[in-house]
């Protein structure tokens, strides 16, 4: 079989329309206490935390701050509520 020639051009494996980047971490979604996005939430937190092991491995303080960062409405107004009535609690502190 005789190729056209602008596919002759071309290597037999398409490598051109591979991309070889580092995978990155895109942020946890916001969470505003919707229980049917709960699970998913934690899942997106808890792979973002494992691809990130220089900033979250065995630092609670750090979970916890981004997992409060993305809270929204009342999930928000209880994590900041608890924190200001808790700051001895040792996620809190450095």
């Amino acid at each position: 079989m005789i190729l056209p020639l602008y596919l002759s051009l071309f290597p037999p494996f398409p490598i051109y329309l591979c991309r070889f980047e580092n995978p990155r971490s895109i942020h946890p979604p916001e969470f505003d206490v919707k229980v049917s996005e709960y699970a998913t939430f934690l899942d997106h937190c808890e792979f973002y935390f494992d691809n990130k092991p220089s900033m979250f491995l065995n630092n609670d303080k750090n979970k916890v701050s981004l997992v409060i960062s993305h809270l929204r409405g009342c999930a928000a107004t209880w994590a900041h509520a608890l924190r200001y009535t808790n700051p001895a609690n040792p996620a809190f502190l450095s």
